[in-house]
Order: structure tokens, then sequence, then C-alpha cells
């Protein structure tokens, strides 16, 4: 008797600290989401980020690479010069269904290189057809792409594109300037999209509109208001996005049409640079 394939969510949150997770100790968050899922499964407390930038990171968790294997070690290199396989590609070949969904940041956002010009908001911004754009990319068969974090994914990629239909106020609601809550620190604000139009919603919706493809990364989807903690006022700030992630994971993991923690069926949480080391469960 043959054994079924299992399917696979990886979900990969943006700078997400250990410390903004309750099961790992912290009094002052509430994450039962997280917490259910830690304790079901198996917790990795000796797994380290390999690079405290996006692009690097990614590149390691994709291809199983040292940053100094695959040369990707700043967020200004592009990914086709790894030349190596991602594991969507792996999975690929042994007949899987891949697809991410949300911030992928394998290659840069500015000005489009030769190759990777897809992540690049400015490629967008001259080439409207490419809503209609939905993959290959690195190994994924099947692609819905937020095109950076906050403020940044309003104006490129299929969440951009998403606004401007449905919701054109919300290109600004992501800014500093329309901020419920502003602290002084390097882009540490509580914006004021509504949830219906945040980008974590629409990756959760995208999940759901598509049934669920059998391995799927969703990166960067719950970089909410916050980039970098600095100073108390700051830390709690980034702590309460963080738990408002952790929520909008519940939802995704919700969504999905297979229970947690059933048998032929793998969920894994993991971050791509966070200031201590976060370790997935």
């Amino acid at each position: 008797m043959l054994r079924r394939a299992r399917n696979v969510l990886l979900i990969l949150t943006d700078q997400q600290r250990k410390d903004t997770i309750s099961a790992y100790g912290n009094p002052g968050i509430r994450t039962p989401n997280l917490d259910r899922l830690a304790a079901r499964g198996v917790r990795f407390e000796r797994a380290y980020c390999q690079n405290p930038f996006c692009c690097p990171s990614r590149a390691s968790i994709l291809t199983g690479l040292y940053p100094r294997t695959h040369g990707v070690w700043n967020n200004s290199i592009p990914f086709s010069r790894v030349g190596a396989p991602t594991l969507g590609d792996l999975l690929h070949e042994h007949g899987y269904r891949t697809g991410s969904v949300g911030k992928i940041h394998l290659n840069p956002w500015g000005p489009p290189p030769p190759v990777g010009f897809e992540e690049s908001r400015q490629y967008w911004a001259a080439h409207p057809e490419m809503r209609d754009w939905h993959g290959p990319y690195c190994g994924f068969r099947d692609v819905e792409m937020s095109n950076g974090h906050v403020h940044y994914s309003t104006t490129a990629g299929h969440y951009g594109a998403y606004l401007a239909e449905k919701f054109p106020a919300g290109v600004e609601l992501f800014k500093r300037k329309k901020a419920i809550v502003n602290h002084a620190y390097f882009e540490t604000w509580r914006n004021a999209m509504p949830e219906e139009h945040h980008y974590n919603t629409w990756i959760a919706d995208d999940n759901q509109r598509k049934s669920f493809w059998a391995w799927a990364t969703d990166s960067g989807m719950s970089h909410d208001d916050v980039h970098t903690a600095l100073g108390v006022d700051s830390l709690k700030t980034y702590t309460g996005t963080k738990r408002d992630a952790a929520a909008a994971c519940g939802n995704w993991i919700k969504q999905c049409p297979f229970e947690p923690g059933s048998v032929g069926e793998l969920q894994a949480y993991a971050s791509d640079d966070p200031a201590r080391p976060l370790d997935a469960a």
C-alpha cells in the first residue's frame, strides 16, 4: 500500500524574537496558537539563524547551505548567484505542488537586476501585467507575492495589486503619518490598516481561495507594524505586534484543510532573522 505524501506548511516570520512567544516564558504575551503548535510538536531549541539579514537567511533556509557557501551575504545580492536547487525544486521533482504566498525576499527590491526582477518594486511599477504572473520562481510553481513589509508592500506585488483594486485607501494607511500609535524609533508605529485588508488576512484568504498547496512558504507574513525593536517602549510595541501576528497564524493554520498534528501533515513555524534565536516548532 502506497503511503500518502505529507502536506507541508512552513510559516516564516520576519525578525521575530524568541521571547515574543509565551511558550518560551514571556508572561506578558498570549500566543495560544503558537503555544499549542509548540506543545503538540517538536521544539528545535538549538536551531540558529545563519545571518541577521533577510535574503541570506532565507537563501539558507531554502537551500540548506551556509551563507559562505551560497554567497548571498547581504540583501543586495541576487539569489540567482546561488545556482543551487531550493527545497521547492526538490519537492516539485517528487510530485509536490509547491507555492509561496507573502514576502519571499530572495532578491533585491530596488532597481531590477537582469534576473530576480520579480521582487523589484520598480519593475512592478513599469510592468502592470505582472499582476497576472504567478511563477514559477525559485522553486515555487504557484506564487502570490508581497514585495516588502508594512508600507513597502502597498505599491508592488500581488498584494499591492489587491489594494489597488479592492482598497486603494490602504496604500496610505501603513505609513507613519497615519499611525494610530507612533514611536520615535526606526519603523516603529502601529499602522491604521483595517484587519480585513491587512496582508496577514490577505495571505490567509489566498491560501483558502486556492486550497492548500502541498508545500508553501509564507515569507514575512507576520511582519506587522515594527521592523526594529529599540528601547523599552519600542520593545513593548514590537511584542504587541508579534502577538497580533501570532493570532493571524492561528487563522492561517485553521484554514488549512488538515487538522494540525494529524498523521501525514507537517506544520513548521520559524523566523528568518530574529534578534535572538527563534526555535522552530
